[in-house]
């Protein structure tokens, strides 16, 4: 009784309608124009961006119906060399969680820097501007970022994961409120100047953990660990436009492995200059200053 609205005559359109839906997927899936739409994307995007120069090399359509691009490339629109950002694959779809609430969207995942991310933007209902962005990142390689010493004012390698997200009532980004929590492990960081005879840190691991409102970034957590030391820094940090601009106020406590300095002049000189400031096998220090030039002191 529960089929007996399934009659011959149902059956048929029913199959003759699975039948062209399946003829409609086929024919995006092997006829579509690839170059047509790399070149409509590209203009697209520069449009709603003119401050940057976008390059993709195809465009296709997967078996779930979204839309994958193959070396894309953004670059500043009056800058030469590197791009900003560069992924070997990029996959968009709609986002349909964003049209329940109203608003414009897409949800992406792509492949780049060695690792992969996903995410999403949402759009605000009455203009382009953005509102939310969301970002998951897997295993990225950042030394292979070429612009990250631009960004941060110096060279840094490590494999990075972890979660952003960002929302904002004005359409600007930098005026929002959001977290940051990602992990950088097996790396090193390049210091401004030399530290007991080391141009660099290596470590095993980072830890950092942001909250951010009221153009305030709150660090909650700031862990790191490696060969040479571990150490816990807090604080908090007044955001410019310019990132690298950004003040600190920081404090925390760090514990080196002294073993690992003994044997050089540089290092038996920093260690003697260190011991009364020593608690408990740790030192305090604050950092002050901006993010491009920090001001480390003892405590």
């Amino acid at each position: 009784m529960a089929m007996g609205w399934l009659t011959p005559d149902r059956k048929k359109w029913l199959g003759f309608g699975a039948w062209l839906l399946f003829v409609t997927v086929v024919a995006l899936l092997t006829r579509f124009p690839a170059d047509m739409a790399a070149d409509y994307a590209e203009r697209a995007l520069a449009e709603r961006l003119p401050g940057y120069r976008f390059a993709i090399d195809e465009v296709a359509v997967t078996p779930l119906l979204r839309l994958r691009a193959t070396g894309c490339r953004v670059s500043a629109a009056e800058a030469q060399g590197e791009p900003i950002l560069q992924f070997a694959e990029v996959e968009v779809a709609p986002s349909w969680w964003g049209l329940l609430r109203g608003r414009k969207g897409v949800c992406f995942s792509g492949k780049g820097y060695g690792g992969e991310m996903e995410g999403s933007i949402l759009l605000r209902p009455d203009s382009m501007r953005l509102e939310e962005v969301a970002l998951h990142l897997r295993k990225m390689q950042v030394r292979r970022y070429p612009r990250l010493k631009e960004l941060l004012g110096r060279k840094m390698a490590g494999e990075i994961s972890g979660d952003l997200l960002l929302s904002a009532t004005t359409g600007r980004l930098a005026d929002g409120d959001g977290s940051v929590e990602f992990s950088l492990r097996n790396g090193e960081v390049e210091l401004l100047q030399p530290v007991m005879g080391r141009a660099a840190f290596g470590f095993d691991e980072v830890v950092l953990a942001l909250s951010i409102a009221k153009r305030k970034m709150s660090v909650k957590r700031f862990e790191l660990a490696g060969r040479e030391g571990r150490g816990r820094i807090t604080g908090s940090a007044a955001l410019h436009d310019r990132l690298l601009f950004s003040r600190l106020s920081l404090q925390g406590g760090i514990e080196l492995d002294q073993n690992a300095f003994h044997g050089t002049p540089e290092g038996e000189e920093a260690l003697a200059v260190l011991q009364p400031f020593v608690r408990n096998g740790r030192f305090r220090i604050g950092v002050d200053g901006t993010i491009a030039q920090p001001k480390i002191r003892l405590l």
